[in-house]
């Protein structure tokens, strides 16, 4: 998850944020505590102001990206 940029996860998650957060971590991903200031934003669409539109993806993207040691198609991962 290295090189990715900031990935915020929200809170709105099905998967525990924790858990989530710690995968990111172990898989050298940075993260971020607000959603302005992501690359990606997991969980949820929000607001993110006039920053670069971040990709917004499901939490199945992290489970998966870590299951296949990769970064999975941001466009596999649409919210519901």
């Amino acid at each position: 998850m290295s090189g990715l940029g900031p990935v915020y996860i929200s809170a709105k998650c099905r998967v525990a944020r924790t858990d989530l957060r710690q995968l990111i971590s172990w898989g050298g991903g940075e993260l971020a505590n607000i959603a302005r200031v992501a690359a990606v934003v997991v969980g949820e669409f929000c607001h993110v102001g006039d920053s670069n539109t971040p990709h917004f993806v499901a939490d199945k993207w992290i489970l998966d990206s870590v299951q296949h040691n990769m970064i999975m198609p941001f466009l596999d991962y649409p919210l519901e």
